[in-house]
C-alpha cells in the first residue's frame, strides 16, 4: 500500500494562522490564531477526516500536482500490516513548516505585483502566532520557513530563529531563499542553531542578468547573490551548512538558460542539488499568465522547444532532481476558451423566452441555493434569480477577500458549514472536481449543480 508519513508529522502554517497536516493538502485543519493549542489542532475532527484520505488510499485532499512524493511516485509502498500501525498520529507533529509571513525583499511576477507591506494588524499576529508556535518548535525533529516570503528579509522570522533553542539532537533546519540576504551578517544571527543540521536552498531562477531582473520583479541584486552563493558553497565544504541546493523554476521566459543554469550550479557553486521546478497555478497568476508561462502544455507554442532542451546531457547529472518540470500536463487552449464556455452557458439560458423563470422551475424543490464563486458568472446567474423562488441565500468563495457581492454575504471556504445551504451552484465549472471535493470534505451531503448543467 502506498504510505505517505507527512499528515501524521508536519503541519504546515499560513500568514493567516491556517494549519494544514501538510503543505501539499487542501485542506485546513484549525486555526493557530484563533486555537492556541496544538495539540487540539493536530487531532481536531477536521484532521482526522484529512487523515481518513490517506488511510483509504485515495488521496483525494492532496495536490498531486504540485507534491514532489506524488509526483515523482517516490511514496512508500508498504504491507498492510505496516501501513495499519504506522497510520494514527502521534501527540504532537515533529515537524513544522512556517511558512505564516509574507515579507520579502523581491516582487516576484508569479507570486505579487509589488513588495509586501504588513499592516499593524498583520504585525501583532506574527507576534501572536511565532509566541505561540515557539515551545512547539523547539521540541521539534524538524523546522522549515519555506512557501510565502523570505526568511532571511523578515524580521519576524529571523526574531523567532533567534529564539528557537532545540531541545532534540537529531533537529534540522531548512531555509529557501532567493539569496538575496543569505550573507555572513544574517547567518551569524542564526549561528546557533549550526551546531544542528542546516540545509539551505537558493532559488535565484537564472543568472542572465535581464531575465533574473524581470524573474525578481525588477530588482538587481544578481551580484549581491551570486557572492552568497560563494558562500554557501565554502559552508558546505567547511560541513557548517550539510545541504546546499540551488532551484529553478522553469518557465517562458528561462527555460532555454536550464542547461547553463545546471552546470554553472554543479560546477561552479558545487551544490548538492539542482531543483528544477516547473511554474505552478497560485499567489498572483491569473489564468493567463499561467498559460503563457506553462511550458509544459502541449498547446504552449514553447512546449516543443523545451522538450529539446531537455534533452541536454547535462540534465541528467544525478545532481539534477526534476520536481515535476519534465512532466508533460493536461493539453489546455488559452483561458479563453473557457469564457467562451461560460459566456455560452449564459446565451443559451438567455435565448429561453422567459430565462429567470426557467432557471427558477429548474431549481424548484432544491431547498436554499447557494453560489460557489464571487466572478462575473456568478453576478449574472445571481440577478437572473433575484426575486424568484429560486434566489440565492448567499455565496461561497474558497479565498474570499470580500465580505459581501452582490448584497449578499460572502463565505469563505474555511468557515463553510454544511447547514448553510441544500444546494451550491458552481460558477467556474470548469474546476467542478476540485469544488465538489472540497465541499464534501466539509461534511457538505447535498446537491452540487455546476452552471452548465442546471437546465439538464
Amino acid at each position: 500500500m502506498k504510505y505517505c508519513e507527512r499528515p501524521y508529522t508536519q503541519a504546515y502554517i499560513f500568514p493567516n494562522g491556517d494549519v494544514r497536516a501538510c503543505g501539499w493538502t487542501y485542506q485546513c485543519i484549525g486555526n493557530i490564531l484563533e486555537e492556541a493549542s496544538m495539540e487540539k489542532i493536530w487531532h481536531s475532527d477536521a484532521a482526522e477526516r484529512l487523515r481518513d484520505s490517506f488511510r483509504d488510499g485515495s488521496f483525494s485532499c492532496c495536490n498531486k500536482v504540485v507534491c514532489p512524493f506524488c509526483n515523482n511516485d517516490e511514496l512508500e509502498d508498504i504491507p498492510e500490516a505496516e501501513f495499519e500501525k504506522r497510520s494514527s498520529a502521534p501527540a504532537l507533529p515533529t515537524e513544522y513548516n512556517i511558512a505564516i509571513d509574507y515579507i520579502c525583499n523581491h516582487s516576484c511576477p508569479s507570486c505579487r505585483h509589488e513588495i509586501f507591506v504588513p499592516s499593524e494588524e498583520y504585525r501583532k499576529n506574527l507576534g501572536v502566532m511565532i509566541d505561540r508556535l515557539i515551545p512547539y518548535l523547539n521540541k521539534a525533529r524538524f523546522l522549515s520557513t519555506d512557501g510565502n516570503g523570505d526568511c532571511f528579509a523578515s524580521p519576524y522570522i529571523m526574531d523567532m530563529l533567534e529564539r528557537i533553542q532545540p531541545e532534540r539532537e537529531d533537529f534540522t533546519l531548512s531555509l529557501e531563499t532567493n539569496g538575496a540576504f543569505c550573507d555572513k551578517e544574517h547567518l551569524d544571527h542564526i549561528s546557533h542553531l549550526f551546531e544542528k543540521e542546516v540545509q539551505i536552498t537558493v532559488t535565484p531562477n537564472s543568472f542572465e542578468r535581464q531575465t533574473f531582473k524581470y524573474l525578481s520583479g525588477g530588482h538587481d541584486n544578481l551580484d549581491r547573490v551570486t557572492e552568497n552563493l560563494y558562500l554557501l558553497k565554502e559552508m558546505r565544504k567547511q560541513d557548517k551548512i550539510k545541504q546546499f541546493d540551488v532551484s529553478i523554476v522553469v518557465q517562458d521566459t528561462n527555460y532555454k538558460e536550464l542547461p547553463a543554469f545546471a552546470r554553472r550550479c554543479i560546477e561552479d557553486f558545487e551544490c548538492d542539488t539542482v531543483i528544477v521546478k516547473p511554474i505552478f497555478y497560485w499567489f498572483a497568476l491569473t489564468p493567463e499568465e499561467y498559460w503563457f508561462k506553462d511550458i509544459l502544455n502541449p498547446k504552449h507554442p514553447y512546449f516543443d522547444d523545451y522538450m529539446e532542451v531537455l534533452k541536454d546531457p547535462i540534465l541528467k547529472d544525478p545532481k539534477v532532481y526534476f520536481w515535476g518540470s519534465h512532466e508533460i500536463h493536461k493539453p489546455k487552449e488559452h483561458p479563453a476558451y473557457d469564457y467562451k464556455r461560460y459566456f455560452d452557458v449564459f446565451a443559451d439560458i438567455l435565448k429561453k423566452d422567459e430565462p429567470a423563470k426557467t432557471l427558477e422551475s429548474s431549481l424548484t424543490g432544491k431547498g436554499k441555493i447557494a453560489i460557489y464563486g464571487t466572478n462575473d458568472m456568478a453576478a449574472m446567474m445571481y440577478r437572473l434569480l433575484k426575486g424568484t423562488l429560486a434566489e440565492p441565500v448567499g455565496f461561497i468563495d474558497r479565498d474570499a477577500k470580500e465580505e459581501s457581492f452582490c448584497g449578499l454575504s460572502v463565505t469563505k471556504f474555511d468557515t463553510f458549514r454544511p447547514e448553510m445551504a441544500d444546494t451550491i451552484l458552481v460558477s467556474n465549472f470548469a474546476y467542478l472536481t476540485n469544488v465538489t471535493r472540497d465541499l464534501r470534505f466539509r461534511k457538505f451531503q447535498g446537491e452540487i449543480i455546476p452552471f452548465n448543467e442546471i437546465l439538464s
